[in-house]
């Protein structure tokens, strides 16, 4: 099987290509989930990135997908598409106490001051009433 990125020759057991990396074929959740940990991981946010597309494709509701889509697109300097998916995030799972932190540094990156307090002291209350505080 030909790889369709880097036209590498791979076997046709291989999930990903040899040489970069690249999930092959029609892969399930599963597969795409490791190859985009794989890629972030070596450093490939492109290839990450793209990977965690695809996955939204499969799964278009998961906050975990689009948590993770964030932190790549942070992590590429992509702070308006981070902001995006972070909100997404918060939209599914109001609790996500990661997903309103990470909000709230893009927010201050992008001198967004007041949103950003503002998320800070939605997630500050949300990570008091988790049902893992022992102030709850």
């Amino acid at each position: 099987m030909k790889c369709p990125d880097c036209g590498a020759e791979n076997s046709e057991d291989q999930k990903f290509c040899g040489d970069c990396g690249r999930a092959q074929g029609d892969a399930t959740v599963s597969v795409l989930f490791e190859g985009a940990y794989k890629s972030e991981a070596r450093g490939d946010l492109e290839n990450a990135l793209e990977l965690y597309v695809r996955l939204l494709e499969k799964r278009p509701n998961s906050q975990e997908i689009l948590f993770k889509m964030g932190m790549v697109y942070y992590d590429l300097g992509r702070v308006d598409e981070a902001i995006e998916k972070f909100r997404k995030t918060i939209e599914y799972n109001p609790r996500f106490i990661y997903a309103h932190f990470r909000l709230g540094l893009c927010q201050y990156q992008k001198c967004m001051i007041e949103e950003a307090i503002r998320s800070e002291e939605r997630r500050v209350g949300k990570e008091c009433r988790s049902r893992w505080s022992p102030y709850h």
